[in-house]
């Protein structure tokens, strides 16, 4: 019962949190109240998602259609650092949930061929939508590139470097201030 509890908390948190709080501002008593009510819809959803189905098994390949397509295709794509934005993952989930659903409507339950379907409608919305934002004209990586060049700034890294001249600059500015640290040195020696 500890970790269907804490799974509960969790989830009630996540909603609070990083839903509710994010579209409407609450106060701390309204965000126990929604975390509680929360709470209970997701016990509620359990619950009733038990007594519909067979056994463990059809359970768990039910809730793995649904988790796995959401999960892993946007994530291996981050790890191979593909840069997209949030309207690319919004379109991922959504035709992820729609192949699974109709797939599993056409197959009569949610076994491989629904996960499978779900994955290709989770690329298929990842990648589809990021490559047409690209053909309108949207810079769907401009923030990536703005941090990464703030990062590179701070860390001095020449590997996020956009030309040799931005390189030489950078090498320039090190340079300058490595002579003024010899200089405070010298004259601290003395």
């Amino acid at each position: 019962m500890s970790t269907a509890d804490s799974w509960l908390n969790n989830t009630s948190v996540l909603v609070t949190h990083d839903i509710v709080k994010k579209l409407i501002p609450l106060t701390e008593k309204q965000a126990i109240t929604i975390a509680r009510l929360s709470t209970f819809g997701v016990a509620g959803l359990a619950v009733l998602l038990s007594f519909l189905e067979k056994g463990i098994m059809e359970l768990e390949w039910l809730s793995g259609n649904f988790l796995a397509p959401l999960i892993i295709v946007p994530l291996t794509a981050g790890f191979l650092k593909f840069w997209t934005n949030s309207k690319s993952f919004i379109a991922s989930v959504t035709l992820a949930i729609l192949f699974t659903c109709i797939s599993g409507y056409i197959a009569g339950e949610f076994a491989t061929i629904s996960l499978m379907c779900g994955m290709v409608g989770s690329a298929i919305g990842l990648f589809g939508m990021h490559h047409w934002q690209k053909l309108q004209g949207t810079d769907t990586v401009k923030k990536h590139r703005e941090l990464a060049v703030i990062d590179a700034e701070k860390r001095n890294n020449i590997a996020y470097a956009n030309s040799a001249d931005q390189i030489e600059e950078w090498y320039n500015e090190n340079r300058a201030k490595i002579k003024k640290i010899e200089f405070i040195l010298e004259e601290i020696r003395k």
